[in-house]
């Protein structure tokens, strides 16, 4: 039986970690601004103090009311995406042919996003999220590390540009409620939905494998062990820990234009988490105007 769960409040400060140049060693990740911050666990009543937030290496705001028309298709794809999942901008895609979807393999990093963000063809937002009218967003860890401090309508647009989509339901590329076991992000971390973990179903495991209980994030581009066991789920990276990842499936109030009544999950738990937070299962509801330095994203491909 899948069990929706929401997972307590747990505050954890952000160590300074030191950056690891050798290839192939994962990089620890440190803020970039003074200082600490304090990670909101999930569960979370509401998003950190701005003062935390907007701790940005670059916070360049860009128009977002998207009056230029539709997003310009990508024509080709990223080095390492599989040929199934097609022409794509971002990061590499896995091809999960048993449920005819591609999931990125890592977890969108700030190059990728303000790549995006600096774009003059990011197309018109969804209805949803039309009150959204910045891109503008903290790098908390560094160009190499994982973009968080993202709303999950930033995140949305940012995979519509790429030629993807927040993952969803299984079926479609459109975001909604769904159950855990229809969502392609928790099809993806649950090996087919086989397992607890992206790792397996044994808790020490994820806990030697992924960035759970720990001071900060590494890039989503390090070299991980934590990832599936057999193809194509020992390709992707990262659905456990390291950050809380925006999901399409599990939203709410869709059909409103309020930001702040409609709710969508995050899923995987973060670098504070205990592995029981992180479970694939498990993900904290949130409205789509929330961000914190502890939720990131990655994107989905719904395939014909």
């Amino acid at each position: 039986m899948v069990i929706r769960a929401r997972v307590s409040t747990l505050f954890l400060g952000v160590l300074l970690g030191a950056l690891v140049g050798c290839t192939g060693d994962p990089v620890l990740l440190e803020p970039v601004a003074d200082g600490s911050h304090d990670v909101a666990e999930a569960g979370s009543d509401g998003p950190l103090d701005d003062s935390v937030l907007e701790t940005a290496t670059d916070t360049t705001a860009t128009d977002t009311s998207a009056t230029d028309g539709a997003t310009d298709a990508p024509t080709d794809a990223p080095t390492g995406s599989d040929p199934a999942c097609g022409a794509h901008k971002g990061g590499a895609m896995v091809h999960v042919a048993s449920a005819k979807f591609c999931i990125d393999a890592t977890e969108v990093t700030a190059t990728e996003y303000m790549t995006f963000r600096d774009a003059a063809d990011k197309g018109a937002a969804p209805a949803y999220c039309a009150w959204n009218t910045s891109y503008a967003a903290s790098a908390s860890f560094g160009p190499d590390g994982p973009m968080t401090n993202v709303n999950w309508c930033q995140a949305q647009q940012y995979c519509l540009w790429a030629g993807k989509h927040l993952c969803g339901k299984v079926g479609t590329d459109q975001p909604g409620t769904t159950s855990e076991s229809d969502s392609m992000w928790g099809y993806a971390c649950g090996n087919s939905l086989g397992t607890l973990w992206a790792t397996g179903s044994d808790a020490s495991a994820v806990s030697a494998a992924c960035r759970v209980g720990a001071g900060a994030p590494i890039s989503p581009k390090s070299a991980s062990t934590c990832h599936g066991a057999a193809a194509p789920y020992d390709r992707i990276v990262h659905l456990n820990g390291n950050v809380r990842e925006w999901d399409g499936a599990g939203c709410a109030g869709l059909g409103t234009v309020d930001a702040g009544a409609v709710t969508c999950g995050a899923r995987g738990g973060y670098f504070g988490s205990t592995p029981e937070q992180a479970k694939c299962v498990n993900f904290v509801e949130h409205p789509i105007d929330f961000r914190d330095v502890a939720t990131g994203f990655r994107c989905c491909k719904n395939l014909p």
